[in-house]
């Protein structure tokens, strides 16, 4: 059923009438030091508000300059949704409106502030500007699977890992990709193969700088030379993307005796075990990497050998002075031969990068990134946070520094990044700080970063949600206690590190049991068919009886059988499957928070059509409207999941109500986060009195399919 009834009316009430105006009893933003000073993560609240104060006098310095005054404070209802979407990337339940409306006291919206900043949805909302950024993938490639990767992402922001410990651990971990505690990995054998992308990702992500253009030839735009280029990338030279140690070179082993015997099917069924378990990163670094052969620039000959070095700055010392003297004898003898012959030598190649001792250049890259001193690490992560939290950062683009890019307002970049420093790069309190300006409580402007003059912070930019912010508040009408719903972070690679495990500590008589089954797959497919169903039938019959009770429950409540449904809950409760299974099958596939969901999901999806990042690109994910989001707005996911779904939570309240007011009251808040004008009361008023079923599905219809509801003022 296409919805129309009221659409217009209620899109150009809203279009019209914008948000209540702020009441002149709410609580201002008087300086609440006077009053109490709460611990904050550790930190006083205290120190917290003299930092944003600090951020708040220089931009209202720089306001005046430009001869512009700071927007007006946004009321409650605006500043609660506002909060909620920045923080946790959801609109708030009812319940959580309610309770924010209703107090009075002098320090809500800071206690606000840092109890959203401690929860699970920060760290899901979280999830995805990382994933964004690096680049995250459920699937990494044909035999890695992505989801060690998520884990180590959603750990270290559950655990507040430090940023710069973050950013070392991705840029130098080693180790089997599909074992426990070697998910960073994941961030190099996201580029496996292609070290020279890797570089031009890892210097556009972490230093704000492009440099891929100087991959080919010498950078048009910049001071960068395609040899300098090649220097960055032997700090990584030497690295291998499988890690065959023990037990791996046992499996290894038996491969090659395998194809030596000549079993083509054993031998394909074998590479089956062995590919993931022995897909991973390994080689601290050799120092050292190879011009292309079509080098044309006088200072090296093609296919020269450079030595690492940084673009700028102080080069970073290299560990092992040993290493090094025998890497520069390997450099002479190149130059020799190159002299002789300039076309490719194959003995060359004997002595490339791959062959070369390791000297821990890695290590010593990932150092140099992320000190304290390497100016440009520090101003990055610090603009990233600010254009996360504010929309604008105070240079954009943020990844396209220059020697001569200057920020919107320099002495705050500066602040930013000495404060950057002072959190000791803890992410979580740095946003705290940004959370609790008067900045954020300001009203919404429209900051365009390409304005000539640049961009005056009057307020926070007004912007669209994001694909998962839209899909996590849709869902936050649907489902109770929404984020109560999270999985552990490590959830998705459970059964990755299984499998690992089992492959790894297997014994040679399973491993060739294993073998004969898995050759079935090639020689008789029906056979091997059968018994895999069979050996899952044995595995999971438990959990296979379990979630056929749970459609039988779901018929049951859905039937109004409590007596049947208590009775049902109490054999699934006996057959071991999971409360949170239980409720996430009683709610349907695929209704979990984003983060929860595949990473990225497959085209045609909710999030796929709004949005997200397709985590090919840094930071891909775009605002873009397009037909198809209209069309699902209009008759997909609100009717389907929403509106047909008799226990979704937003329905359940309603249907709670009484009056007609308080359904259109119970409505608004649930939608919009605030409460309707006289206008829209008496609009919907005489529709729900007349047709109360009906009417209210329009109205919850229309509200989401209004714009006040995609935007974040």
């Amino acid at each position: 059923m296409l919805r129309t009834f009221g659409f217009l009316a209620i899109t150009s009430t809203l279009a019209v009438a914008g948000p209540v105006p702020a009441d002149p009893t709410v609580i201002p933003t008087a300086d609440p030091r006077s009053e109490r000073a709460p611990s904050v993560s550790g930190r006083p609240l205290e120190a917290v508000l003299d930092r944003s104060h600090e951020i708040d006098r220089m931009i209202e310095e720089d306001l005046a300059r430009r001869g512009l005054a700071p927007n007006p404070t946004v009321d409650d209802e605006i500043f609660l949704r506002r909060t909620f979407l920045g923080i946790v990337g959801r609109i708030p339940s009812i319940g959580e409106s309610q309770a924010f409306l209703r107090d009075h006291s002098r320090d809500k919206r800071h206690e606000l502030i840092d109890r959203l900043l401690d929860s699970p949805g920060h760290e899901s909302h979280m999830f995805h500007w990382f994933a964004d950024l690096l680049r995250a993938r459920t699937k990494l490639a044909r035999y890695t699977s992505g989801e060690p990767y998520l884990h180590y992402i959603k750990e270290s922001i559950a655990t507040n890992r430090p940023y710069d410990e973050f950013v070392r651990d991705l840029l130098t971990a080693e180790g089997p990709a599909h074992e426990r505690g070697n998910g960073a990995t994941g961030y190099v054998l996201r580029d496996r193969g292609m070290p020279e992308d890797n570089l031009a990702n890892t210097v556009r992500v972490f230093l704000g700088t492009r440099v891929e253009c100087a991959q080919c030839h010498d950078h048009p735009f910049d001071d960068w030379t395609q040899r300098e280029f090649f220097e960055m990338v032997a700090f990584s030279g030497g690295v291998d993307y499988r890690h065959d140690e023990e037990p791996m070179g046992r499996l290894n082993e038996m491969r090659v005796e395998l194809k030596r015997a000549g079993s083509d099917a054993a031998y394909r069924a074998f590479r089956r075990i062995l590919r993931p378990t022995s897909s991973g990163v390994s080689g601290s670094g050799t120092g050292i990497a190879q011009l292309p052969d079509d080098y044309q620039y006088e200072d090296a000959l093609p296919g020269a050998y450079v030595r690492a070095d940084a673009l700028f700055g102080p080069s970073p010392e290299m560990p092992d002075l040993a290493a090094q003297a025998t890497l520069d004898r390997m450099f002479e003898r190149s130059k020799s031969k190159r002299a002789k012959r300039k076309k490719k030598n194959k003995k060359l190649k004997a002595i490339g990068p791959s062959r070369a001792p390791e000297i821990g250049s890695r290590d010593a890259f990932a150092s140099w990134l992320s000190a304290p001193d390497n100016e440009r690490f520090t101003t990055v992560i610090a603009n990233r946070m600010c254009r996360r939290v504010m929309g604008v950062g105070l240079i954009e683009p943020v990844d396209d520094l220059k020697a001569d890019t200057a920020a919107f307002v320099p002495p705050l970049m500066d602040r930013l990044e000495r404060l950057m420093l002072e959190v000791d790069y803890d992410l979580r309190q740095f946003q705290r700080v940004l959370f609790h300006t008067e900045l954020w409580q300001r009203e919404a402007a429209s900051l365009d970063p390409t304005e000539p003059q640049g961009v005056a912070f009057t307020g926070p930019s007004i912007r669209r949600m994001s694909a998962e912010q839209i899909w996590d508040s849709l869902l936050a009408l649907v489902v109770p206690n929404v984020d109560d719903t999270l999985e552990a972070p490590g959830a998705g690679a459970e059964l990755v590190y299984d499998r690992f495990e089992s492959a790894r500590d297997m014994s040679d008589a399973d491993l060739e049991q294993w073998t004969k089954t898995e050759s079935l797959r090639y020689t008789d497919k029906k056979k091997y068919k059968r018994k895999r169903i069979k050996s899952m039938a044995e595995d999971r019959r438990d959990e296979i009886a379990a979630k056929k009770l749970v459609k039988k429950l779901r018929r049951a409540q859905d039937r109004g059988r409590d007596d049947l449904a208590a009775r049902l809950r109490d054999k699934i409760g006996e057959l071991g499957l999971p409360e949170a299974e239980i409720e996430q099958a009683m709610r349907g596939k695929g209704l979990e928070r984003a983060s929860d969901l595949e990473s990225p999901v497959d085209p045609g999806h909710f999030l796929w059509q709004f949005g997200q990042s397709e985590r090919e690109q840094i930071e891909a994910s775009n605002t873009a409207a397009n037909v198809p989001q209209v069309l699902n707005l209009l008759n997909g996911f609100v009717e389907d999941e929403i509106l047909s779904r008799r226990n979704a939570v937003v329905l359940e309240a309603l249907a709670e109500e009484s009056s007609s007011r308080d359904k259109i009251d119970t409505a608004w808040l649930a939608v919009l986060g605030r409460q309707p004008s006289s206008s829209e009361r008496k609009l919907w008023g005489r529709d729900i009195d007349r047709d109360g079923t009906t009417a209210v599905h329009d109205l919850l219809w229309t509200l989401i399919n209004s714009h006040e509801f995609l935007f974040i003022r």
